[in-house]
């Protein structure tokens, strides 16, 4: 079950009545109605209710809960009319984005409508913009829906001299560079054709890291409500501001002000000091004048495909485990000669791998990761081989694994992590001691005999790393193949990311049958490889 809060409603309640003393008249649970068929369709579900009034609405909210009757259906899918005796109307979108679902759950919408009077009979349309098997089957029914009639006079108009900046789309950056005056506050209005939720990939950055010699702030409000979305002084450092919305993409693009609705936007740019408020407000009390640079981007953070001889822990989209019964299974056949993936805060990374010729083994991220990594390897007892921290031959924070202490060839372990998070027995014990730093090193620690049971906390924010390799392999089908995202189980998400990777031509992975093209012969001989237990 999800919970969806949309920007445009949250803390929606303290906003508006901040602006114009909004007060919730009168609430009808229209419950239980059905969505279905396109709009206007006799199929729709429809509901009325007559309110009593004596008052002029403003804004209208829908809480609610939508089940799935049509597994096919999508929650993006469902939309909500709410129309007025006058005749005005609005039109809920209360699941954007959302696919296939079983209950999802909406909270405190709030949507305005053209200011008219609350007597009179208030009528409810659900429909589906795409209908799922047709107008006799219907697609999900509202087993409670809510609808709260608000005497909400209209917000202010937003600045009239707003410079447009357009529609800020994944891909598109769009840059404004103007002059301003002691205390001016400078407007612009920005368009978001679709909501950004935060975990799907993309992210919605508003920016002023081209000016420079200025201490700027930034604000940006709903130009539906009025309402202060978020605001920013010097978060991308240097005295410069950035709003950051959805799926941290690194660095000050981490997704600190959350999700962002579809809508449309005012932007404000001005100097340090300045405060914001509801209604559109900016006032700076700054002095001096010089020339900013604002940017908005939207930004697609979509891992690429895997190639040949390469893993990818951020394409499969699941984390790997810290320990070998969680570890990321490496499965295919061929050469492995790259890993991607990223490291969240205070965690480690591992991946069970192949080791086909141990005498030129090797694994090293210099070069592959802004941040200093360590590098363990153990084998497939699960103990400790060898650690490396710190590079000696590079002189850098990375790190790099040789031959060395590798004596066969055969199944293992390898793990990441970010200085200073080390593998411990499980007990507090650990494997390695911490220095030296700059040199490979094999279990030297209280438990340097002991199967690694646990990491000792320490590390730092993370980040994306590449692990190069030599002398590894794919892990075949000695192991478990059909376990496709390398979870150490075999069910529907494996089957799941196998389609993807069919689907993809450029996701070599799904060459199962490992003959160098992907065709059916290895859809079906993953299918046979999915039904069959394995050891």
């Amino acid at each position: 079950m999800k919970n969806w809060n949309l920007v445009l409603a949250a803390g929606a309640c303290a906003a508006l009545a901040s602006i114009a003393s909004a007060t919730p008249q009168e609430t009808f649970n229209f419950a239980p109605v059905d969505t279905n068929g396109p709009n206007g369709d006799a199929s729709n579900g429809v509901a009325t209710h007559d309110f009593v009034g004596g008052y002029n609405v403003g804004t209208i909210r829908l809480t609610g809960s939508l089940v799935s009757v049509n597994a096919a259906t999508y929650g993006g899918e469902a939309r909500v009319v709410v129309t007025a005796p006058s005749g005005a109307s609005v039109t809920f979108t209360p699941f954007p984005g959302e696919l296939t679902f079983g209950q999802l759950d909406a909270f405190d919408i709030i949507l305005p409508i053209a200011e008219t009077a609350g007597a009179g009979t208030w009528v409810v349309r659900c429909y589906e913009t795409f209908d799922d098997g047709g107008t006799a089957s219907v697609d999900a029914t509202w087993t409670d829906l809510q609808i709260t009639l608000d005497d909400e006079v209209p917000p202010p108009p937003p600045p009239p001299d707003a410079t447009p900046m357009g529609i800020i789309d994944t891909g598109v950056t769009v840059s404004k560079t103007v002059d301003f005056g002691p205390g001016e506050v400078k407007y612009f209005s920005l368009t978001i054709p679709s909501a950004v939720p935060g975990a799907d990939h993309r992210a919605v950055n508003i920016d002023t890291l081209d000016t420079f010699g200025v201490d700027t702030e930034i604000g940006l409000w709903s130009l539906a409500t009025g309402t202060l979305i978020a605001d920013d002084d010097d978060s991308a450092g240097n005295l410069l501001s950035i709003l950051s919305f959805g799926e941290p993409i690194g660095g000050n693009q981490n997704g600190q002000d959350g999700p962002l609705a579809a809508g449309d936007y005012i932007l404000s740019v001005s100097q340090f000091n300045t405060t914001f408020g509801d209604g559109f407000s900016a006032v700076s009390t700054a002095g001096g004048s010089g020339t900013f640079t604002v940017n908005a981007r939207g930004t697609d953070s979509t891992p690429t495909p895997p190639g040949p001889g390469e893993w990818s822990e951020t394409y499969i989209g699941i984390d790997a485990g810290e320990l070998p019964g969680g570890a990321q299974v490496c499965a295919g056949s061929g050469s492995l000669t790259t890993i991607t993936g990223r490291l969240t805060a205070d965690e480690a990374d591992m991946y069970q791998i192949e080791i086909c010729d141990y005498t030129t083994f090797s694994a090293t991220t210099v070069g592959l990761a802004g941040f200093d990594t360590q590098l363990f390897l153990f084998n497939d007892a699960t103990k400790g081989v060898v650690l490396c921290d710190d590079d000696i031959n590079s002189g850098t924070l990375q790190s790099a694994l040789t031959a060395t202490f590798v004596g066969a060839n055969g199944t293992y372990y390898l793990a990441i992590s970010q200085y200073n998070r080390d593998p411990d027995d499980g007990a507090g014990s650990l494997l390695w001691e911490n220095v030296p730093f700059n040199v490979e090193r094999a279990p030297d620690g209280p438990a340097a005999s002991s199967n690694i049971g646990g990491w000792q906390s320490g590390g730092g924010a993370g980040g994306s790393y590449q692990i190069a390799l030599t002398g590894a392999c794919f892990v075949g089908p000695a192991g478990c193949p059909a376990d496709f995202d390398g979870d150490g189980t075999v069910d529907f998400f494996d089957y799941d990311a196998f389609v993807v990777c069919f689907e993809d031509p450029d996701c070599t992975n799904a060459d199962f049958d490992g003959d160098g093209t992907v065709d059916f012969f290895d859809y079906d001989a993953f299918v046979v490889a999915f039904e069959t237990p394995c050891p």
